[in-house]
């Protein structure tokens, strides 16, 4: 959005935002307010922006955004730290979607994208932006890094898919003292696969519970996520998971994989001091 102090009320929202030329840079879309009135805090949705779903409306009936089938998220300092890169800036891949153009163009877990279209991807939002105006059938240039290697690649940019979301429950905890001592995890059943939506094939446990005020609590872990990997290693099961959990030293952090209602996320835990 575009944050303005031009008086925005109710009844405005979807009306011009213009500067002092007349030049249309905005749609009006919200306001802060306490009373319900204008406060002088408004925000409108950017020109460039509405012209993009403007065109598509008239040319297809419907809004088409770009697609390129990987799940994103910042890279924070700790994250850099794990990953062994310097810059905090980027989208770190958590997933590439089986078919889709990202993996076709070559994508792996782990990627941190750095550019796209010769644009220098800030954040995952940015790149967000970035695909989604960009043209469906376009080919675009794309720079990540991978083992602390820049690599170049190219994708042809899909369309946006409906996706779906969910949440869950469910219990099993090793006993060695570790960042993720407090956790308990079970095996993904049929019957909380499709509770969860992450498809019956997906390997890896179920966060059943996470004691409060534990390393994993403070670090966000929460029940109902699926870890998927350890330190970079999959997760099949909770043998598999119990083995690499006793593996792990007191003190040590880790590095996990973890789905979250449909969004795969890298999640970096310390233990407590």
């Amino acid at each position: 959005f575009i944050q303005t102090d031009a008086a925005i009320n109710p009844g405005n929202s979807g009306g011009a935002l213009v500067n002092m030329k007349g030049e249309l840079v905005g749609i009006n879309t919200a306001i802060f307010s306490r009373t319900g009135g204008s406060q002088g805090i408004g925000f409108a949705v950017p020109s460039k922006m509405v012209r993009l779903v403007m065109d598509s409306l008239m040319k297809t009936g419907k809004v088409v955004r770009g697609w390129m089938g990987v799940s994103v998220q910042d890279l924070t300092p700790q994250l850099a730290k794990q990953f062994g890169v310097s810059q905090n800036e980027g989208a770190l891949v958590g997933e590439v979607v089986k078919g889709s153009p990202a993996e076709k163009a070559g994508f792996k877990r782990g990627d941190i994208i750095v550019a796209f279209g010769g644009s220098k991807v800030t954040d995952s939002g940015h790149l967000r932006n970035l695909a989604a105006s960009s043209p469906v059938g376009k080919k675009m240039s794309v720079e990540v890094v991978r083992d602390n290697k820049k690599v170049p690649l190219e994708v042809v940019i899909g369309e946006l898919p409906k996706e779906a979301q969910a949440g869950a429950m469910g219990t099993e905890e090793p006993a060695t003292e570790s960042a993720l001592t407090g956790v308990q995890v079970q095996d993904i059943t049929p019957e909380l696969a499709d509770k969860l939506k992450i498809g019956r094939d997906t390997a890896g446990v179920v966060v059943t519970n996470v004691r409060q005020g534990s390393s994993a609590d403070e670090s966000g872990l929460a029940r109902g996520d699926v870890i998927l990997s350890i330190n970079k290693k999959q997760v099949k099961n909770v043998k598999a998971y119990n083995e690499m959990v006793s593996g792990l030293k007191k003190g040590e952090s880790i590095l996990l994989l973890i789905n979250r209602q449909g969004n795969v996320l890298w999640m970096p835990i310390s233990p407590a001091d």
